[in-house]
């Protein structure tokens, strides 16, 4: 894996685990939109590693995609 792969991977990572303890922790609260333009901004990633982690955080049930909504 190069490096910047494997950066991209902890940078996902530690955007998916900061998002979900702020949704079990109550900070980000039911129904709240998650805008990825915005969050990239907050985290200092690109958009591709908010929408990844955003669908990882779907697939576990945390999330919900609403299709040309967010």
């Amino acid at each position: 894996m190069s490096i910047t792969k494997s950066a991209t991977k902890n940078q996902r990572q530690r955007v998916t685990e900061t998002i979900r303890d702020q949704i079990l922790n109550g900070k980000i609260k039911p129904g709240e939109p998650l805008r990825q333009i915005p969050l990239s901004k907050e985290f200092g990633v690109a958009q591709t590693v908010i929408r990844e982690a955003l669908q990882t955080l779907e697939q576990h049930g945390l999330v919900s995609a609403i299709n040309n909504v967010g």
